[in-house]
């Protein structure tokens, strides 16, 4: 997949897993927002470099399309040995629009032979949505579109033959209409519709670091082991190591032995793979857990607790721990408190703003919000829990507390739910599951005095 109107900065046919360094040091200063494009065989591997540094990798292959740790990026490359490679600079719109595309299925497909696309584009505007088009040729180069509330005000489609730059149209939608009326005649385009916009950086994304970013990012692992709790206390510390894995269950034969009734004899693994740690339930009866969530697979950060019936294996290791975000006093520039501490040059305050004080939502990334008077949810700068994404709703929920009690309420069109339950409004408890915006909270009931 290539993006439209993107400027080719470098192209090398082979290159070596040992020239990567400098291959980004020679790009420093010359891409403030683009991607890299390292191809083997049918695969293709992407590396997004936004405001000048990583942001995050992608892959396209037999396994289809997916967003990936940028670690994964390297970590393939070095199994490869060699690969193409090539580096484009580009708006940074049609970047987040490219990682819609690689991180989401779409709503709608279908080619310009079978739909008319100005009828689609009407329906569109009667919808009032938010969403991104893409259009594709059979070049494998794909325009973007970004509609707000139905419109169109942006598009970037392939440059055509003797068009030096692909802007033809007074318009965005005059550009997509007039794109698609001069596609050749028996090679159709493909148009695909996302109505669901948010992009997040990679969880490992870091500023280019001074030793070189392939070296960092395939550097050898933290020791790392697996701690099993049981009622509370540490019943046996179990060593990782990069080429082997952790077996865990009833049967005798595991390393890690579990020996209650409703434990499957062979019930999950820990093992490491892609320059990380990652636990795998194996199919159990009843199931692996973490945050109260049933997993299949899942990265491993340091700290993360993992839950096998009445056992909690804590693992230690290479990882980012649980991020913290403090309820900010009233008077304080609507940000998270963490953020608004360190533009002072400050630290997390203790006490109330603590982790543990009062009722707080536990994100799926690990963030933690303490929850005041009335805690505000979407894209607003003046939210107090802020969602990315240039498509995102300015206001999405509420958080209110009432006497002993929070309910959530919804604020805009997009659906939440509780528990799996599509709600407008309703009253929390200690663990509820709250779906919004394609994240999930857990709400902590904690104190409700504050």
């Amino acid at each position: 997949m290539e993006l439209a109107q993107a400027q080719e900065l470098a192209s090398q046919k082979g290159f070596p897993f040992s020239g990567l360094d400098d291959f980004f040091k020679n790009l420093s200063g010359r891409m403030k927002d683009g991607y890299v494009l390292a191809t083997s065989g049918d695969t293709d591997r992407y590396l997004f470099i936004m405001d000048g540094r990583p942001y995050t990798a992608a892959a396209i292959g037999h396994g289809g399309r997916q967003c990936t740790p940028i670690k994964d990026f390297f970590a393939w490359y070095k199994e490869k040995g060699t690969a193409d490679i090539r580096a484009f600079s580009s708006d940074k719109k049609l970047l987040l629009c490219m990682l819609v595309r690689l991180n989401y299925a779409p709503a709608q497909s279908f080619s310009t032979d079978v739909v008319n696309l100005e009828d689609v584009v009407k329906r569109m505007e009667k919808q009032n949505k938010d969403a991104v088009m893409a259009i594709g040729n059979e070049a494998g180069q794909w325009g973007f579109a970004i509609f707000l509330k139905g419109r169109a005000v942006l598009a970037a489609m392939p440059r055509k033959q003797g068009s030096p730059s692909g802007e033809e149209g007074d318009t965005p939608l005059d550009r997509i209409l007039l794109y698609s009326y001069d596609a050749p005649a028996g090679k159709p385009l493909s148009v695909e519709i996302y109505p669901e916009t948010r992009v997040t950086p990679a969880g490992d994304c870091a500023p280019f670091p001074a030793e070189g970013i392939a070296g960092y990012y395939t550097k050898a692992p933290l020791e790392a082991y697996v701690e099993c709790v049981e009622d509370n206390r540490i019943t046996g510390v179990y060593p990782l190591t990069a080429g082997g894995k952790l077996t865990i269950g009833r049967e005798t034969t595991n390393a890690m032995r579990l020996s209650e009734a409703g434990v499957s004899r062979e019930h999950a693994v820990i093992r490491f793979e892609k320059g990380r740690y990652v636990v795998e339930d194996l199919k159990s009866a009843n199931g692996t857990f973490f945050r109260g969530i049933r997993i299949g697979v899942k990265d491993l950060f340091d700290g993360d607790e993992v839950n096998i019936r009445k056992y909690t294996l804590r693992f230690h290791g290479p990882g980012a721990e649980e991020k913290t975000v403090s309820r900010r006093p009233a008077s304080a520039a609507n940000q998270p408190a963490s953020t608004a501490n360190a533009a002072k040059g400050g630290k997390e305050p203790a006490g109330p703003a603590g982790r543990q004080a009062g009722p707080s939502l536990l994100a799926d990334d690990g963030t933690l919000y303490h929850l005041g008077a009335v805690t505000t949810i979407g894209r607003d700068e003046e939210s107090d829990i802020k969602f990315g994404g240039m498509l995102v709703p300015r206001r999405l929920a509420a958080v209110i507390r009432g006497k002993d009690v929070y309910k959530i309420v919804r604020k805009g069109i997009t659906a939440v739910r509780v528990n799996g339950e599509k709600v407008d409004e309703r009253m929390l408890k200690d663990n509820d599951m709250i779906e919004i915006g394609g994240r999930i909270f857990k709400f902590r009931a904690g104190k409700t005095a504050v």
